[in-house]
């Protein structure tokens, strides 16, 4: 635009140019301004921004219209203007608007322009907190979904250690044990020997075994030795016991 103008030597030459140019008449103008309203629609648009770019088109179509129409008549056309304008908003809304449009066209009377503007900013808002709690509950259904199927597909026909947590053996039988007791690896806590309940029922063992030895081969230096394993297995010292058993013999 820089370069036409610089063959002129005054505003008013350039403004002259201008005006030849891109000056539209007003029939022209309101042509094409009728025919982009009846174009106009929502579309991907946001309800502000949809009622924002319409109102302009309207703004500039009426302003065409008006500047020919006496005062006295001015009145009832602008009513009519606003009924058509708020028809023609409401019809070209998204499909998903429908509810809200034929709850606000069957009200009698139908509420004004900005009335349903405002209406149809909370729906709008409505259905986007929807959608998002729609969306989190989905996503939470796919995650157990996922969770469900790879228990099945790990643990289908297969036992799991309940040391390591992974599938096809036993606690008995794991390489990798650990014991939730005394914190050590290697075994499991069924078979730790620092637990008070392990070695009760080692020593308990102890005796019950000697038991069923027979009595016509039970010698002192057995009854010793059975003596001096039971209190081994509890976490005492029997010598001294021993000692007094053999003296006393």
């Amino acid at each position: 635009m820089v370069n036409n103008l610089r063959s002129f030597h005054t505003a008013k030459q350039m403004w002259d140019y201008l005006r030849r140019i891109y000056h539209q008449e007003n029939t022209a103008r309101r042509f094409q301004l009728e025919l982009e309203i009846s174009q106009f629609s929502q579309g991907n648009l946001s309800i502000e921004q949809y009622y924002s770019d319409f109102i302009n088109l309207w703004s500039e179509y009426s302003g065409i219209i008006y500047s020919k129409v006496s005062q006295e008549t001015l009145e009832g056309l602008q009513a009519v203007h606003e009924e058509t304008q708020r028809d023609q908003f409401l019809m070209k809304l998204r499909p998903e608007f429908e509810t809200a449009r034929a709850g606000l066209l069957n009200r009698n009377p139908v509420p004004s322009l900005d009335i349903c503007v405002g209406e149809l900013l909370r729906e709008e808002q409505r259905m986007a907190t929807q959608a998002a709690i729609s969306g989190q509950k989905e996503t939470a259904d796919l995650v157990n979904l996922a969770y469900a199927a790879q228990g099945r597909n790990h643990g289908k026909g297969q036992s799991q250690c309940y040391s390591c947590k992974e599938f096809g053996h036993i606690a008995r039988n794991c390489n990798k044990k650990f014991c939730n007791y005394c914190k050590q690896q290697g075994h499991i806590i069924k078979e730790c020997p620092t637990r008070p309940e392990n070695r009760k029922a080692q020593a308990f063992q102890a005796v019950a075994s000697s038991s069923t030895v027979s009595q016509s081969t039970i010698t002192p230096e057995m009854i010793q030795q059975m003596i001096l394993s039971a209190f081994s297995a509890l976490g005492l010292q029997g010598s001294g016991v021993g000692e007094g058993d053999r003296e006393g013999a």
